[in-house]
């Protein structure tokens, strides 16, 4: 179906401002590569990374341990977070939480690819060193996010969510021991 905008149209849950997509886990520092550690913390891989693939044999902490996708809203007017056909704007990283009222950080163009203005969630730009960019997983429902897991399953996970429970989940080789959540 062509609704007259350019480029293609991608399945979501919903259409119009509350439109949200489902990017993928590229772990944190997407625009510089993966960062090996950020504010004391060790990145423990991700199911994507730049130029380099992974195998369900290669995730350590299990398929069932370690987010694939999630949800976060589509950007409206100028706002590109959320839109799948641009790659800086389909991902998102697990080191803030669910609907985390921390901002996304862009990698540039402060006004342009990121507006804070509601509807929008909120976003700082540009990234520097001590800020990298990432986005957070954010829906327009109450209480949580929907996320896919890499062995296939799908699950509501909700803002209490533990931040170490969450951030255990979003890495693949991290060897962290996943806690009901």
């Amino acid at each position: 179906m062509d609704d007259g905008q350019a480029g293609p149209r991608h399945a979501r849950q919903n259409d119009g401002p509350e439109a949200t997509q489902f990017p993928y886990n590229p772990g944190a520092g997407y625009d510089t590569g993966q960062l090996k550690t950020f504010n004391g913390l060790t990145f423990g891989g991700a199911p994507f990374s730049q130029k380099k693939t992974c195998r369900l044999l290669d995730i350590l902490d299990g398929a069932s341990n370690t987010l694939l996708a999630a949800e976060v809203i589509q950007g409206q007017k100028d706002d590109l977070r959320g839109f799948t056909w641009w790659g800086h704007g389909a991902i998102f990283v697990g080191y803030i939480g669910p609907n985390s009222p921390s901002p996304d950080v862009l990698y540039c163009c402060p006004g342009n690819y990121c507006d804070p203005t509601p509807p929008n969630p909120p976003c700082i730009a540009p990234a520097t060193a001590t800020n990298p960019t990432m986005m957070g997983t954010r829906s327009r429902h109450a209480g949580g996010v929907n996320v896919a897991l890499c062995d296939g399953s799908c699950r509501f996970v909700t803002d209490a969510i533990l931040l170490n429970t969450w951030r255990a989940l979003s890495t693949t080789q991290g060897a962290e021991v996943v806690p009901d959540y």
